[in-house]
């Protein structure tokens, strides 16, 4: 009766492993299309609603992006 024990516990085991991968490649594929559809959608919305610019500048004051002679984004006061 012992082998039957472990056999169970290695069948929940593998089951357990089955499903979480299930899971994880669901929640990866998931990911992807939320990146292929929502993002465009967003960006092209984002880019009729501003300015020229707007994007580029976001990604500035987020810090992404640096720009010549300008400071950083995160200074607050400036010395002349």
């Amino acid at each position: 009766m012992g082998h039957r024990c472990g056999l169970r516990v290695y069948v929940s085991i593998a089951l357990g492993a089955k499903v979480g991968r299930f899971f994880a490649l669901d929640f990866v594929a998931l990911c992807t299309w939320l990146f292929v559809i929502v993002f465009p959608i967003a960006y092209s919305r984002t880019k009729k609603k501003n300015p020229n610019g707007h994007i580029k500048h976001l990604f500035y004051k987020l810090g992404f992006r640096t720009y010549p002679y300008y400071p950083d984004p995160f200074i607050k006061e400036f010395i002349n």
